[in-house]
């Protein structure tokens, strides 16, 4: 079996292993977003991050609320794969209608790898969550809970 054989089975084995585990793909969020009512609502980001000893051993999990403009680009796990960055709450938040349209306009979005390469995102693929350069323990958004004031994206790590 030649490498490129090989990558394109780790790959669609990362796939599987990310949607049985209940991680959206890009299409998916934006059909959960548009079931929201009001597309004026911030949405905000319940990201899961596993916390670790001295041997790297997940001992427990931290929250942090963050937020994300859906802009996706290469993600650094695999440069094929769409990836959104992230920002404090302190940067501010965005909006139902502005998470869908950036999740529409980066479907077919032509982008650079990090360490090269050209690449053509799809939204039939899971987006993760993670600034540029990071992998940021492939993070993925698994659930979204819609309050009175705020959409809130649940997000699980280890999705690749």
């Amino acid at each position: 079996m030649d490498m490129d054989s090989i990558y394109k089975l780790i790959k669609q084995e990362s796939r599987e292993k990310a949607l049985s585990n209940g991680a959206y793909t890009g299409y998916q969020l934006i059909s959960k977003l548009k079931d929201i009512s009001d597309r004026n609502k911030p949405v905000i980001i319940n990201m899961k991050v596993p916390a670790y000893d001295n041997n790297y051993e997940v001992i427990g999990y931290d929250c942090l609320l963050v937020a994300s403009d859906f802009k996706c680009r290469s993600w650094r796990g695999s440069y094929d794969l769409p990836a959104a960055g992230f920002v404090s709450l302190d940067d501010g938040t965005f909006s139902v209608k502005e998470i869908i349209k950036n999740i529409e306009e980066s479907d077919r979005l032509e982008v650079t790898g990090w360490k090269g390469g050209d690449f053509t995102l799809s939204m039939n693929d899971v987006i993760y969550i993670a600034n540029q350069g990071e992998s940021n323990n492939a993070i993925t958004v698994v659930d979204i809970e819609e309050l009175p004031d705020v959409v809130i994206l649940h997000t699980e790590p280890d999705m690749y």
